[in-house]
């Protein structure tokens, strides 16, 4: 998306998203029983903007949430921000 011939704007979403479920059940003859789930799921937006006049402006944002049934919850969030301005010459 073009605003002026100066200023260029691009945003790029990419969701991956992965629901992982393993059950298993054993029998024994002793009457022995066994369940085991194992459930393993993972967001992951990556939102990638750049907003490009004469000032550079980017915007980077990763997020990993990790969720397992032994209720280990990983959050890890990096935001980073660039903010490069340009000098301007004015001439009269």
């Amino acid at each position: 998306m073009e605003l002026t011939p100066n200023i260029s704007m691009e945003l790029t979403p990419y969701i991956s998203m992965e629901l992982t479920p393993n059950i298993l059940i054993e029998l024994t003859p002793n009457i022995s029983m066994r369940i085991t789930s194992n459930i393993s799921m993972k967001i992951t937006p990556n939102i990638s903007m750049e907003f490009t006049p004469n000032i550079s402006f980017r915007i980077t944002s990763n997020i990993v949430k990790d969720l397992t049934p032994n209720i280990s919850n990983e959050l890890t969030s990096k935001i980073s921000m660039v903010l490069t301005p340009c000098r301007a010459a004015f001439r009269y």
